[in-house]
Protein backbone atom coordinates (compact mmCIF):
# COMPACT_ATOMS: atom_id res chain seq x y z
CA UNK A 1 0.00 0.00 0.00
CA UNK A 2 1.56 3.42 -0.17
CA UNK A 3 3.60 4.58 1.79
CA UNK A 4 7.30 4.42 1.79
CA UNK A 5 6.48 6.70 -1.14
CA UNK A 6 7.01 5.76 -5.18
CA UNK A 7 9.90 8.24 -5.65
CA UNK A 8 11.98 6.90 -2.61
CA UNK A 9 12.16 3.14 -4.93
CA UNK A 10 11.63 4.84 -8.57
CA UNK A 11 14.72 7.15 -8.30
CA UNK A 12 16.98 3.79 -8.43
CA UNK A 13 15.43 2.51 -11.00
CA UNK A 14 16.04 5.51 -13.54
CA UNK A 15 18.31 4.93 -16.52
CA UNK A 16 21.51 6.41 -15.83
CA UNK A 17 20.99 6.65 -12.43
CA UNK A 18 24.39 6.56 -10.80
CA UNK A 19 23.20 4.30 -7.99
CA UNK A 20 21.25 2.21 -10.75
CA UNK A 21 22.36 -1.46 -11.36
CA UNK A 22 19.89 -3.77 -12.37
CA UNK A 23 20.04 -7.28 -13.43
CA UNK A 24 21.61 -8.55 -16.82
CA UNK A 25 18.88 -7.99 -19.45
CA UNK A 26 19.28 -12.20 -19.59
CA UNK A 27 19.77 -13.12 -15.80
CA UNK A 28 16.87 -14.86 -14.55
CA UNK A 29 14.92 -14.13 -10.76
CA UNK A 30 16.98 -12.42 -8.72
CA UNK A 31 17.97 -9.38 -10.34
CA UNK A 32 15.10 -9.18 -12.21
CA UNK A 33 13.21 -9.14 -8.96
CA UNK A 34 15.66 -6.40 -7.31
CA UNK A 35 15.18 -4.13 -10.54
CA UNK A 36 11.00 -4.68 -9.67
CA UNK A 37 11.50 -3.62 -6.24
CA UNK A 38 14.09 -0.98 -6.52
CA UNK A 39 11.63 0.62 -8.65
CA UNK A 40 8.61 0.48 -6.62
CA UNK A 41 7.87 1.72 -2.87
CA UNK A 42 4.52 2.71 -1.38
CA UNK A 43 4.11 1.28 2.39
CA UNK A 44 7.17 -1.15 2.40
CA UNK A 45 10.66 -0.24 3.01
CA UNK A 46 12.80 1.64 1.01
CA UNK A 47 14.05 0.30 -2.38
CA UNK A 48 17.67 -1.16 -1.24
CA UNK A 49 16.59 -3.10 1.77
CA UNK A 50 13.39 -4.19 0.24
CA UNK A 51 15.28 -5.45 -2.55
CA UNK A 52 17.79 -6.86 -0.21
CA UNK A 53 15.08 -8.85 1.28
CA UNK A 54 13.73 -10.58 -1.80
CA UNK A 55 10.60 -9.69 -1.33
CA UNK A 56 8.35 -10.53 -5.21
CA UNK A 57 5.97 -8.49 -7.27
CA UNK A 58 6.61 -5.05 -5.23
CA UNK A 59 4.54 -2.86 -7.54
CA UNK A 60 1.69 -4.52 -5.45
CA UNK A 61 2.67 -1.65 -2.83
CA UNK A 62 1.48 0.92 -5.52
CA UNK A 63 -1.21 3.56 -4.78
CA UNK A 64 -4.22 3.30 -7.11
CA UNK A 65 -5.76 6.19 -7.15
CA UNK A 66 -5.05 9.90 -6.17
CA UNK A 67 -7.59 10.64 -3.20
CA UNK A 68 -5.94 7.40 -0.98
CA UNK A 69 -2.53 8.16 -1.66
CA UNK A 70 -3.01 11.94 -1.04
CA UNK A 71 -4.13 10.67 2.46
CA UNK A 72 -1.29 8.32 2.72
CA UNK A 73 -3.43 5.40 3.11
CA UNK A 74 -4.70 6.22 5.97
CA UNK A 75 -8.23 6.05 5.20
CA UNK A 76 -9.09 1.86 4.66
CA UNK A 77 -11.74 2.71 7.30
CA UNK A 78 -14.03 4.67 5.40
CA UNK A 79 -12.83 3.87 1.51
CA UNK A 80 -16.19 2.67 -0.75
CA UNK A 81 -16.50 1.68 -4.50
CA UNK A 82 -13.93 0.85 -7.23
CA UNK A 83 -11.03 2.45 -4.79
CA UNK A 84 -11.59 -0.41 -2.08
CA UNK A 85 -9.95 -2.72 -4.72
CA UNK A 86 -6.84 -1.15 -4.12
CA UNK A 87 -7.16 -0.78 0.01
CA UNK A 88 -10.26 -2.19 1.42
CA UNK A 89 -12.33 -4.86 0.10
CA UNK A 90 -14.57 -4.50 2.45
CA UNK A 91 -15.65 -1.17 1.14
CA UNK A 92 -17.32 -2.54 -1.37
CA UNK A 93 -20.21 -3.70 0.88
CA UNK A 94 -20.56 0.38 1.68
CA UNK A 95 -24.03 1.13 -0.43
CA UNK A 96 -22.43 -0.54 -3.87
CA UNK A 97 -23.24 2.14 -6.71
CA UNK A 98 -22.18 1.13 -10.08
CA UNK A 99 -18.78 2.83 -11.15
CA UNK A 100 -15.63 2.94 -13.02
CA UNK A 101 -12.62 4.81 -11.83
CA UNK A 102 -9.31 5.08 -13.95
CA UNK A 103 -6.35 6.09 -12.66
CA UNK A 104 -2.83 7.27 -14.52
CA UNK A 105 0.53 8.52 -12.88
CA UNK A 106 3.87 8.83 -14.30
CA UNK A 107 7.38 9.11 -12.84
CA UNK A 108 10.79 10.15 -14.75
CA UNK A 109 11.95 8.33 -17.45
CA UNK A 110 9.15 7.20 -19.15
CA UNK A 111 7.61 5.39 -16.67
CA UNK A 112 3.60 4.62 -15.91
CA UNK A 113 1.43 3.05 -13.50
CA UNK A 114 -2.27 2.91 -15.42
CA UNK A 115 -5.24 1.52 -12.66
CA UNK A 116 -8.51 0.58 -13.61
CA UNK A 117 -11.32 -0.93 -11.13
CA UNK A 118 -15.36 -1.03 -11.79
CA UNK A 119 -17.67 -2.02 -9.28
CA UNK A 120 -21.49 -3.32 -9.07
CA UNK A 121 -23.80 -4.41 -6.12
CA UNK A 122 -24.46 -8.14 -6.24
CA UNK A 123 -25.29 -10.36 -3.53
CA UNK A 124 -25.88 -7.79 -1.63
CA UNK A 125 -22.98 -6.76 -1.21
CA UNK A 126 -20.69 -5.57 -4.34
CA UNK A 127 -18.36 -7.09 -6.46
CA UNK A 128 -15.48 -5.05 -8.40
CA UNK A 129 -12.64 -6.26 -10.38
CA UNK A 130 -9.55 -3.83 -11.13
CA UNK A 131 -6.50 -4.11 -12.93
CA UNK A 132 -2.87 -2.23 -12.49
CA UNK A 133 -0.18 -1.92 -15.13
CA UNK A 134 3.37 -0.41 -14.55
CA UNK A 135 5.74 0.48 -17.26
CA UNK A 136 9.04 1.11 -16.46
CA UNK A 137 10.33 2.05 -20.27
CA UNK A 138 13.55 1.02 -21.55
CA UNK A 139 16.27 0.43 -18.99
CA UNK A 140 20.07 -0.52 -19.69
CA UNK A 141 21.27 -3.35 -18.08
CA UNK A 142 24.65 -3.86 -16.16
CA UNK A 143 26.80 -6.75 -14.75
CA UNK A 144 27.98 -7.21 -10.99
CA UNK A 145 31.15 -5.71 -12.63
CA UNK A 146 29.47 -2.57 -14.25
CA UNK A 147 29.25 -3.89 -17.81
CA UNK A 148 26.42 -2.90 -19.88
CA UNK A 149 24.49 -6.04 -20.59
CA UNK A 150 21.93 -4.32 -23.65
CA UNK A 151 18.79 -2.80 -22.71
CA UNK A 152 15.67 -4.52 -21.74
CA UNK A 153 11.63 -3.05 -20.93
CA UNK A 154 10.46 -4.53 -17.94
CA UNK A 155 6.50 -4.68 -17.67
CA UNK A 156 4.10 -6.11 -14.33
CA UNK A 157 0.73 -6.21 -13.89
CA UNK A 158 -2.23 -7.51 -12.45
CA UNK A 159 -5.69 -8.72 -11.87
CA UNK A 160 -8.09 -8.28 -8.55
CA UNK A 161 -11.45 -9.89 -7.95
CA UNK A 162 -13.07 -8.53 -4.95
CA UNK A 163 -16.42 -9.07 -3.06
CA UNK A 164 -17.71 -7.12 0.14
CA UNK A 165 -20.88 -7.24 2.23
CA UNK A 166 -22.39 -5.46 5.13
CA UNK A 167 -22.55 -8.66 8.26
CA UNK A 168 -24.50 -6.36 10.73
CA UNK A 169 -25.13 -2.70 11.25
CA UNK A 170 -22.23 -1.11 11.01
CA UNK A 171 -19.76 -3.80 10.02
CA UNK A 172 -18.31 -4.42 6.88
CA UNK A 173 -15.94 -7.83 5.20
CA UNK A 174 -14.98 -8.51 2.51
CA UNK A 175 -12.63 -10.81 0.56
CA UNK A 176 -10.49 -10.51 -2.73
CA UNK A 177 -7.66 -12.66 -4.86
CA UNK A 178 -4.65 -11.37 -7.13
CA UNK A 179 -3.53 -12.62 -10.09
CA UNK A 180 0.20 -11.38 -10.49
CA UNK A 181 2.69 -11.35 -13.60
CA UNK A 182 5.98 -9.71 -14.14
CA UNK A 183 8.80 -10.09 -16.53
CA UNK A 184 12.20 -8.50 -17.07
CA UNK A 185 11.64 -7.54 -20.80
CA UNK A 186 13.44 -10.74 -22.33
CA UNK A 187 12.40 -14.50 -22.00
CA UNK A 188 11.70 -14.48 -18.06
CA UNK A 189 8.51 -14.00 -16.96
CA UNK A 190 6.89 -14.92 -13.48
CA UNK A 191 3.57 -15.39 -11.91
CA UNK A 192 1.62 -16.28 -8.79
CA UNK A 193 -1.30 -15.66 -6.88
CA UNK A 194 -2.39 -14.15 -3.52
CA UNK A 195 -5.25 -13.04 -1.42
CA UNK A 196 -6.39 -11.34 0.86
CA UNK A 197 -9.42 -9.27 3.86
CA UNK A 198 -10.25 -6.82 5.28
CA UNK A 199 -13.12 -5.34 7.72
CA UNK A 200 -15.04 -2.01 8.32
CA UNK A 201 -16.60 -0.99 11.72
CA UNK A 202 -18.82 2.25 12.08
CA UNK A 203 -19.24 3.51 15.34
CA UNK A 204 -20.91 6.47 15.10
CA UNK A 205 -18.36 9.32 14.42
CA UNK A 206 -15.41 6.84 14.44
CA UNK A 207 -14.60 4.21 11.70
CA UNK A 208 -12.32 1.25 12.51
CA UNK A 209 -10.83 -0.76 9.34
CA UNK A 210 -7.98 -3.92 9.30
CA UNK A 211 -6.56 -5.59 6.56
CA UNK A 212 -4.93 -8.49 5.59
CA UNK A 213 -3.44 -8.13 2.02
CA UNK A 214 -1.11 -9.78 -0.67
CA UNK A 215 -1.03 -13.06 0.93
CA UNK A 216 0.24 -15.79 -1.27
CA UNK A 217 2.46 -18.47 -1.83
CA UNK A 218 6.72 -17.03 -2.32
CA UNK A 219 7.91 -16.81 -5.92
CA UNK A 220 10.07 -19.76 -6.42
CA UNK A 221 13.24 -19.08 -8.76
CA UNK A 222 16.81 -20.07 -9.23
CA UNK A 223 16.51 -21.93 -6.92
CA UNK A 224 15.42 -19.26 -4.13
CA UNK A 225 12.48 -18.33 -3.00
CA UNK A 226 11.25 -14.69 -2.85
CA UNK A 227 8.16 -13.88 -0.87
CA UNK A 228 5.12 -11.35 -1.30
CA UNK A 229 5.10 -8.11 -0.07
CA UNK A 230 2.13 -9.46 2.23
CA UNK A 231 0.45 -6.18 4.11
CA UNK A 232 -1.40 -5.97 7.30
CA UNK A 233 -2.90 -2.60 8.08
CA UNK A 234 -5.01 -0.78 10.77
CA UNK A 235 -6.58 2.22 10.33
CA UNK A 236 -9.06 4.61 12.35
CA UNK A 237 -11.39 7.46 10.86
CA UNK A 238 -12.95 10.16 12.84
CA UNK A 239 -15.63 12.21 11.40
CA UNK A 240 -14.62 16.16 12.50
CA UNK A 241 -17.33 17.35 10.50
CA UNK A 242 -20.18 17.23 8.19
CA UNK A 243 -18.05 16.68 5.07
CA UNK A 244 -14.43 16.28 6.93
CA UNK A 245 -12.70 13.76 8.45
CA UNK A 246 -9.09 12.86 9.97
CA UNK A 247 -7.40 9.48 9.49
CA UNK A 248 -4.66 7.54 11.28
CA UNK A 249 -3.47 4.00 10.51
CA UNK A 250 -0.38 1.77 10.56
CA UNK A 251 0.85 -1.02 7.74
CA UNK A 252 3.51 -3.45 8.23
CA UNK A 253 5.00 -4.99 4.53
CA UNK A 254 6.84 -7.85 4.73
CA UNK A 255 7.39 -8.15 8.71
CA UNK A 256 9.60 -4.80 8.37
CA UNK A 257 9.32 -1.97 10.83
CA UNK A 258 5.29 -0.66 10.58
CA UNK A 259 4.77 2.80 8.66
CA UNK A 260 3.00 5.29 10.22
CA UNK A 261 0.08 7.41 8.05
CA UNK A 262 -1.87 10.23 8.62
CA UNK A 263 -4.22 11.89 6.63
CA UNK A 264 -7.24 14.59 6.52
CA UNK A 265 -9.60 15.23 4.21
CA UNK A 266 -12.26 18.56 3.93
CA UNK A 267 -15.10 18.81 1.42
CA UNK A 268 -14.97 22.63 1.42
CA UNK A 269 -18.48 22.62 -0.81
CA UNK A 270 -20.43 19.34 -1.55
CA UNK A 271 -18.64 19.29 -4.92
CA UNK A 272 -14.78 20.09 -4.21
CA UNK A 273 -12.80 18.06 -1.81
CA UNK A 274 -8.78 18.55 -0.60
CA UNK A 275 -6.82 16.11 1.06
CA UNK A 276 -3.34 15.83 2.61
CA UNK A 277 -1.46 13.09 3.67
CA UNK A 278 2.11 11.90 5.45
CA UNK A 279 3.46 8.93 6.48
CA UNK A 280 6.96 7.67 8.20
CA UNK A 281 8.41 4.81 9.65
CA UNK A 282 9.65 5.57 13.31
CA UNK A 283 13.52 5.88 13.66
CA UNK A 284 13.68 7.29 10.67
CA UNK A 285 14.81 10.95 10.45
CA UNK A 286 12.84 13.94 9.76
CA UNK A 287 13.81 14.21 6.31
CA UNK A 288 12.15 10.95 5.50
CA UNK A 289 8.94 12.28 6.29
CA UNK A 290 7.15 11.61 3.00
CA UNK A 291 3.81 14.21 2.38
CA UNK A 292 1.16 14.42 -0.13
CA UNK A 293 -1.51 16.33 -1.19
CA UNK A 294 -4.66 16.28 -3.92
CA UNK A 295 -8.46 17.80 -4.55
CA UNK A 296 -11.19 16.20 -6.05
CA UNK A 297 -14.03 17.42 -7.52
CA UNK A 298 -17.59 16.12 -8.94
CA UNK A 299 -19.58 17.37 -11.95
CA UNK A 300 -22.87 15.38 -11.54
CA UNK A 301 -21.44 11.79 -12.36
CA UNK A 302 -17.84 12.33 -12.79
CA UNK A 303 -15.54 12.75 -10.49
CA UNK A 304 -12.05 13.84 -11.63
CA UNK A 305 -9.02 13.33 -8.80
CA UNK A 306 -5.44 14.91 -8.63
CA UNK A 307 -2.18 13.48 -6.53
CA UNK A 308 0.92 14.74 -5.86
CA UNK A 309 3.61 13.95 -3.77
CA UNK A 310 7.04 15.70 -3.64
CA UNK A 311 10.12 14.25 -4.46
CA UNK A 312 13.77 14.52 -2.38
CA UNK A 313 15.89 13.11 -5.57
CA UNK A 314 13.99 13.57 -8.23
CA UNK A 315 10.73 14.95 -10.31
CA UNK A 316 7.53 14.98 -8.23
CA UNK A 317 5.26 12.63 -8.93
CA UNK A 318 1.48 13.61 -10.36
CA UNK A 319 -1.65 11.00 -10.36
CA UNK A 320 -4.86 11.72 -11.77
CA UNK A 321 -7.85 9.76 -11.82
CA UNK A 322 -11.49 9.86 -13.57
CA UNK A 323 -14.43 8.12 -11.78
CA UNK A 324 -17.91 7.43 -13.87
CA UNK A 325 -20.97 6.65 -11.67
CA UNK A 326 -24.16 4.83 -13.17
CA UNK A 327 -27.61 4.10 -12.96
CA UNK A 328 -28.54 1.45 -9.67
Amino acid sequence: MLIADDQSMHRQQVRGHPRYRPAPARLPARLALALVLAALGLGGPSGPSAAADGLSFGYLQLAAEPAGRSLGGAHLATVAGPAALAWNPAGLGTDPQPALLLSHATWTAGTAWQWGGACLAMGGGGLGLSCGLFRSGALDGYDSEGNPTGGFSPLQGFVTLAHGRPLTNGLRAGLEVELLLETDGTDQEYRSWAGGAGIQLDAGRLHLAGTARHLGPALKAGGESYPLPATLALAVTLDVARRSRLHAGSAAVGGESPTLRVGAEWGATEALAAYLGAQSTPGESVADLQTSMGLALELGRTRVGYGYQPARHLEASHQLSLTLLFER
